[in-house]
């Protein structure tokens, strides 16, 4: 699952009434984000990154229900600013998901680009997903360990690092 990039999004195009519209939810009256040439603010990208998330909630065989989701982090990479007539789509890719009990820290990053393939930024978030039931490494049974197994942090879950892995090999990781 790590690694996994989904499709881009349909194209989007950023229109000055958005931008503004955008600007004024913020309270911002900086006149860059308003009149006949504006840019959008830097969290504008939000807007679009959200719409390539969907993907991801969509798909049965992450499980993610956005119920079950806590937004925790959020920065944004450069390389300009996006402005009114852009035409953007975004695709999101998972960069890393770590295991702590019930909760899932997914890392992901929506590449925005302009239809012509122009890289404008990038949007990397932290999620925490909460489960109902365990997922992560399986015990000798079969079934996922106990979120409070010793085990887990053999296999380098929870955050530590992997240093008694060859310790524990009844150990197998589930299949993406």
């Amino acid at each position: 699952m790590i690694g996994r990039t989904f499709p881009p999004t349909p194209p989007y195009e950023v229109s000055r009434a958005k931008i503004a519209e955008f600007a004024r939810a913020l309270g911002d009256s900086n006149p860059a984000y308003f009149g006949d040439d504006p840019i959008a603010p830097p969290t504008f990208a939000a807007v679009l990154a959200s719409q390539a998330w969907e993907q991801m909630f969509a798909d049965p065989e992450l499980e993610i229900e956005l119920k079950r989701i806590v937004h925790t982090d959020q920065h944004f990479e450069w390389n300009r600013a996006i402005k009114a007539g852009d035409v953007i789509q975004g695709s999101v890719t998972l960069e890393d998901i770590r295991f702590r009990g019930l909760q899932e820290y997914i890392t992901i990053a929506v590449h925005l680009r302009t239809v012509e393939g122009e890289e404008i930024g990038i949007s990397r978030s932290v999620l925490i997903h909460h489960r109902t039931t365990p997922r992560g490494p399986l015990g000798p049974d079969g079934k996922p360990l106990d979120p409070n197994d010793p085990r887990r942090l053999w296999a380098g879950l929870d955050g530590l690092p992997p240093a008694a892995a060859s310790r524990a090999p009844e150990l197998k990781e589930v299949a993406a």
